[in-house]
């Protein structure tokens, strides 16, 4: 920047840093019309968001292209041991794994500017032992004992878009879920109604003891009453947690976990379901969409504006960038109803007592349909 004019006459100005580029800020004076002129020199390139990789504990080196770096702010404590040199820092890769962003502010000349890093921290021997704690594929001499549960049941999962989730509401204008609790205030303008929820599949499943058998092998005792889930939620229509006995042991323990979900609640645990052992010791498995929690519907939003596809579901083309590699495992029950299939690895020769699902977001509900306990293979 060389000089601004603003109707003919000098006026003060300033360099700010900006992301990636240098804002020239005028003091304008009143008027009603103004011409402004700007002379500049030469011109600094913009420098989009770099996005760099690596593993924890590893030692990450950053150039800023020639700028000279003033400071350095990492709000999320992604680097520790930080060193600054004039044009570079380094530091070494700590915390969670994610995604993180670092600021770096720089002079290029006299211009100062704001440089954006995404920095992605990978943590390969975190995945692995996250890994361990799940069974990859069931065991074909796998022995099973069902779990109890048929007390605990409390809905039909085919009513859960059929009711009127009435509290807690604010006593206020909001965009929350509709009263239904599938429709986003915009679904009634475009007339996306939801889906009806049906079993229609279950029958073909029930083997001669009225076990529901999923086609990846692992067998649930099936309620052939009017109640086939155990629902949790944090609207007032169900409890916000329950509580299932287990008492016994066994290589790892199955779930089969049937609700909603939405958007809104994406990335974020919905749910968990905690172990509690016999010993006292605990385990949890947090149920967090879409990395092992989907809803049991499509949500199909028939979206009418130029340009706005209707998307329903998750696919690998669209959604690659949040979700996980291996897709989770799910039960088709019938038309416009699916299940999750989960499990957990137990402790070794430690009886489980019991189980708790409990709703953690607000707008979802969240059911519970079968435990089953994998016994040491024969």
């Amino acid at each position: 920047m060389k000089e601004v004019t603003v109707n003919g006459k000098n006026v003060k100005w300033e360099l700010i840093p900006a992301a990636g580029r240098t804002v020239c800020k005028i003091n304008l004076p009143n008027a009603d019309v103004a011409e402004v002129v700007v002379k500049t020199g030469k011109e600094v390139p913009y420098f989009p968001p770099v996005l760099l990789e690596g593993n924890l504990g590893e030692v990450l080196s950053v150039s800023t292209d020639q700028a000279q770096i003033e400071s350095v702010k990492d709000p999320q404590n992604v680097l520790s041991e930080l060193k600054i040199q004039r044009n570079s820092f380094a530091g070494r890769l700590v915390g969670q794994k994610g995604f993180h962003t670092i600021f770096v502010l720089t002079k290029v000349g006299k211009a100062p500017q704001l440089r954006v890093f995404r920095i992605k921290v990978n943590d390969p021997a975190g995945d692995a032992r996250e890994a361990g704690r799940f069974v990859e594929k069931v065991p074909s001499n796998a022995v099973f004992e069902n779990i109890a549960i048929s007390k605990m049941l409390n809905a039909d999962v085919t009513a859960i878009y059929k009711q009127a989730y009435l509290s807690p509401r604010p006593n206020t204008v909001s965009v929350r879920l509709g009263t239904d609790g599938y429709s986003p205030w915009t679904f009634w303008h475009w007339k996306s109604l939801p889906p009806d929820i049906k079993i229609d599949q279950v029958n073909k499943m029930l083997d001669g003891s009225n076990r529901l058998i999923t086609k990846q092998g692992v067998p649930f005792a099936w309620n052939a009453g009017d109640k086939n889930i155990a629902f949790t939620s944090l609207w007032d229509n169900y409890p916000h947690q329950i509580d299932f006995q287990v008492n016994t042991s066994g290589d790892a323990v199955w779930f089969l976990v049937s609700g909603s979900t939405n958007v809104m609640q994406c990335q974020i645990a919905n749910a968990v379901i905690r172990l509690q052992y016999a010993d006292g010791k605990t385990d949890s498995l947090e149920l967090v969409p879409p990395i092992n929690y989907w809803n049991l519907s499509t949500i199909d939003s028939h979206a009418t504006a130029p340009g706005q596809g209707s998307r329903t579901d998750y696919t690998a083309e669209i959604d690659r960038f949040c979700l996980p590699a291996k897709f989770p495992e799910t039960v088709q029950l019938g038309e416009n109803c699916r299940a999750m299939l989960l499990n957990l690895k137990l402790r070794s020769g430690v009886a489980l007592k019991s189980v708790t699902l409990e709703t953690l977001s607000q707008e979802v509900v969240v059911g519970l349909m079968g435990i089953t306990v994998m016994k040491h293979q024969k």
